[in-house]
């Protein structure tokens, strides 16, 4: 087939084939193998979490009274944010090169090329949305309400695949976006119960409306667009599937534009001007920063309100297993929250080993690197805790008292700084993590066949599977057993620093 001949109606099609025939060659048995390690995946793992995750949303609907449609309403904003900004990255609107090259490049319709990658990823959003509307219903509702919730559930998907595609537009799209979807977050937070439902409702209306159009709008995306996209995805998948998560992180980040003709004052002293340098960087990326920072506050709210937050009454003991499944996600959000503002300590430990730039030893300058991300991610969670706090106060209506507000107090701020100053430490254990060890990659045969991947998997992702097991260890003790939060994290605050130590003389040897 000659390159001019691609252009063609048939030549097309016929490049579409043997592009799909080369992403298919798999044989027969690897397609059912396929199937059942889905099957067995959704039984295995998907099934129990979904479960717990609803009794865990059915026991703590309850204690959030007459707020809880608003909490529910700003974490679907928040969710559409995080869609509004991926779509930097990927979207529904999405081809490999090839596909680009040879079949998007021509004369043919592109919405028409583009409507079943597009139409498919708006059905698995919709199928997800429809799960979590499932969920939220058989939580919070009678049986009568769960069919609606689940189409609600469904069109909230779609609007989130609309943005989601939407925010591959531009950067321009996705500011607008996002800053709408913010002060309609901070709005929904305000509104009465019945306006928030009937906001969903339209949502849900709009997210299926924008199906029959998503085609239409996917051809009108750049070709420079979806091809770096595209580019820039096989990048990253191949460093992740490598073992190297910083890197593949980094490749994801576009170039910093802003502040490039900012002109500060720079101290004499070194570990001040290191400071200010820290600073610098996290204002000239304000969109990893403000997220980084609402985030964190969010981070701490959360863990105050699962552990006995402002519910109705305010003190009421939540159930331990709910209170450590929450935990979990909370630690594993706060670990990932808190990597927009460790830029400067990765740049730190990249250079452990290597001819020093500035008067101080490695180790100093690391330490001075982490004191502005340390101070960000204890003071911002307790600022939502203390937040949280004041509301259930205030809406106690003076039933309990200030010993009783101290006593309620007290272990949940330890709880928080507690997570807090652990994730950090995990963080830095994430910058001094350097290369993946060769010596991961040994077979390691079994009955069930080779199990070194599991080596690879458990080292690219110990950061923030330890922070979800401290946020759940954390979190239950909390609730169920608060005066051994103190003895409990001492020794772990220890081991990791014993941990850090480690790493770093890893470093410093490399």
């Amino acid at each position: 087939m000659s390159p001019r001949s691609v252009p063609g109606g048939g030549s097309r099609a016929r490049a579409r084939a043997i592009l799909a025939r080369r992403a298919t060659r798999s044989s027969d048995d690897g397609a059912v193998y396929r199937a059942y390690l889905v099957v067995m995946t959704l039984l295995v793992v998907v099934a129990p979490v979904l479960r717990a995750a609803t009794l865990a949303l059915a026991d703590a609907w309850p204690r959030l009274g007459s707020a809880g449609a608003g909490v529910a309403g700003v974490a679907v904003c928040a969710v559409l944010v995080a869609c509004a900004l991926l779509g930097a990255q990927r979207g529904p609107a999405s081809a490999s090169l090839p596909e680009i090259d040879l079949v998007l490049s021509g004369p043919g319709s592109r919405a028409r090329l583009l409507a079943p990658t597009v139409l498919r990823a708006c059905a698995v959003s919709a199928a997800l949305g429809a799960i979590c509307g499932g969920m939220f219903g058989i939580a919070t509702a009678p049986p009568a309400a769960w069919a609606p919730a689940i189409a609600v559930g469904g069109g909230l998907g779609l609007c989130a695949a609309a943005v989601l595609l939407a925010g591959q537009a531009g950067r321009g799209v996705r500011a607008a976006l996002a800053t709408g979807l913010v002060l309609l977050g901070a709005g929904v937070a305000l509104l009465p119960n019945a306006w928030i439902s009937t906001l969903a409702v339209a949502a849900a209306a709009l997210g299926f409306a924008s199906v029959a159009a998503a085609p239409a709008f996917a051809a009108r995306i750049p070709l420079r667009t979806l091809r770096d996209q595209a580019a820039r995805w096989e990048d990253v998948s191949m460093l992740a599937l490598s073992g190297d998560p910083a890197i593949a992180a980094a490749r994801l980040g576009a170039p910093v534009r802003v502040g490039r003709r900012w002109r500060w004052r720079v101290p004499r002293r070194a570990v001040p001007a290191i400071l200010l340098r820290d600073l610098r960087g996290a204002l000239r990326a304000p969109a990893r920063s403000v997220l980084g920072v609402v985030a964190l506050i969010g981070a701490g709210a959360g863990l105050a309100l699962v552990t006995g937050g402002p519910g109705a009454p305010l003190g009421a003991v939540p159930d331990a297993e709910s209170a450590a499944l929450a935990g979990a996600g909370l630690g594993a959000g706060l670990y990932a929250a808190l990597g927009p503002l460790c830029r400067g300590l990765g740049a730190a430990a990249e250079g452990i080993g290597g001819p020093g730039l500035l008067p101080l030893p490695p180790g100093r300058l690391l330490a001075a690197h982490a004191i502005l991300p340390s101070a960000l991610a204890i003071l911002l969670p307790v600022l939502g805790a203390i937040i949280v706090g004041a509301a259930g106060w205030s809406g106690a209506g003076g039933a309990v008292g200030a010993e009783g507000a101290v006593g309620i107090a007290g272990p949940i701020l330890l709880a928080v700084v507690a997570l807090a100053a652990m994730g950090q430490q995990l963080r830095i254990l994430a910058v001094l993590k350097g290369p993946l060890p060769q010596r991961l990659l040994a077979p390691i045969p079994t009955p069930a066949g080779d199990l070194s991947a599991l080596n690879v998997l458990v080292w690219t992702f110990d950061g923030p599977v330890c922070a979800a097991v401290i946020g759940a260890l954390l979190a239950a003790l909390t609730v169920g057993a608060p005066q051994a939060l103190l003895p409990v994290s001492l020794p772990i605050l220890l081991g990791l620093g014993f941990w850090i130590r480690a790493r770093y003389r890893t470093a410093r040897g490399r």
